[in-house]
């Protein structure tokens, strides 16, 4: 089976379309299929991988990767996306054309992600869509229509939880018909070689974007400062300067560290030698950093806006996103030695659903070849 796989992001880039794209080509790969990737970026150099230069308007980038998907799609069985817009409109236009079947994974939520970084909200994500509805921005009644004319040309959606797929067949009137369900990559248990380099921080890693919320978890850090708490955060993205510029006036620059995005090896190795790791997110839907922290039962303060099974949340320390406060409670409670080490001790204890890569490449294949082969999809589990 040929399949063409297109991403916002690819890596050295971090983040969930990444990090799919990446190990989901390599078990496609392994299991006999011949995977191409478009994607954008600049110097990468990735076996079978062509990209889109990012320094170029964004008109000039869609119609490249246009081209490019249009180029691909008469070799490929299945063109599958991990992305909305920047990467899924241009290609789910080109295989359309090509009458080739679509399929789009989502990782993120575009229209949130834009409404955030646009000044339209700064509410979580099921909040926003609640208010959506009665929006009077034209803006983002244009984008809502938009993303609702490229879901509905997909042959499927795939979803890591059932929350965004409730929200997508009520918003976007999406058919159960094209709805599956594949959770994020998990595995049981694994350990990882501890790095020293980062002993006594907090870690937080991801995209440096609204959303992630990291203004309040930096001025909750700083208020924190004299308890000597660390912070070091790794990643890029629009938000950098906003970020470094407000630990500047904080003057909190000695004690938080905002370092640019690393291999996911090293990562690894820096969080289970950290002291414990934050997510502050808005919204976390299928968050695949707090998965693997729950693999290596390492202490994790997490958003309770997330779409992980509601008994896991349970068990986890977790703070509303949208109080400074709260947030500030949570990273001050395991600042305590014996706190912390009661909840590492708890976090071992957690059971873990095996989603290894291979498990969910296989899925991948059951799911492309029912799709040629004509079959509808109901997906019981996320209906």
């Amino acid at each position: 089976m040929k399949v063409l796989i297109t991403s916002g992001i690819f890596p050295p880039d971090i983040g969930g379309p990444a990090t799919y794209a990446i190990n989901l080509c390599r078990e496609l790969r392994r299991l006999g299929c011949e995977v191409r990737i478009i994607t954008y970026g600049n110097g990468i150099t990735a076996e079978g991988v062509l990209a889109v230069k990012r320094n170029q308007n964004i008109l000039s980038r869609y119609i490249k990767f246009f081209l490019l998907a249009w180029r691909l799609s008469p070799w490929a069985d299945i063109v599958y996306t991990l992305d909305l817009m920047s990467a899924g409109l241009p290609a789910a236009m080109a295989a359309k054309i090509r009458k080739k079947k679509v399929i789009f994974r989502t990782g993120g939520d575009f229209l949130w992600e834009k409404a955030m970084q646009k000044g339209w909200t700064d509410r979580p994500l099921l909040q926003y869509y609640e208010r959506l509805q009665k929006t009077r921005n034209l803006a983002e009644a244009i984008y809502r229509r938009l993303c609702t004319w490229v879901l509905n040309r997909m042959d499927l959606v795939v979803f890591s939880t059932p929350l965004q797929a409730d929200i997508y067949k009520k918003v976007y009137n999406l058919s159960p018909l094209k709805i599956k369900l594949i959770p994020n990559a998990s595995t049981s248990r694994f350990v990882q070689e501890a790095s020293d380099e980062f002993r006594d921080y907090l870690v937080f890693a991801g995209r440096l974007i609204k959303l992630k919320n990291l203004e309040r978890l930096i001025g909750a850090v700083a208020e924190l400062g004299d308890k000597g708490i660390k912070l070091v955060i790794f990643g890029q993205g629009p938000e950098k300067d906003n970020l470094q510029r407000l630990i500047k006036e904080l003057n909190a620059e000695a004690y938080i560290l905002l370092k640019n995005s690393i291999e996911h090896e090293k990562l690894i190795n820096i969080i289970v030698g950290s002291k414990f790791v934050v997510l502050p997110s808005l919204t976390e839907i299928s968050p695949n950093l707090a998965l693997e922290c729950l693999s290596m039962s390492k202490p994790i303060v997490l958003t309770n806006q997330t779409g992980l099974r509601k008994e896991l949340i349970g068990e986890l320390i977790t703070f509303d996103p949208l109080s400074l406060e709260d947030l500030k409670k949570s990273i001050e409670y395991l600042l305590d030695p014996a706190h912390l080490s009661e909840y590492a001790a708890k976090m071992k204890q957690l059971k873990i659903e095996e989603w290894g890569w291979d498990k969910i490449a296989a899925e991948h294949i059951n799911i492309f070849k029912n799709l040629l082969d004509g079959k509808n999809f109901i997906d019981q589990s996320a209906v």
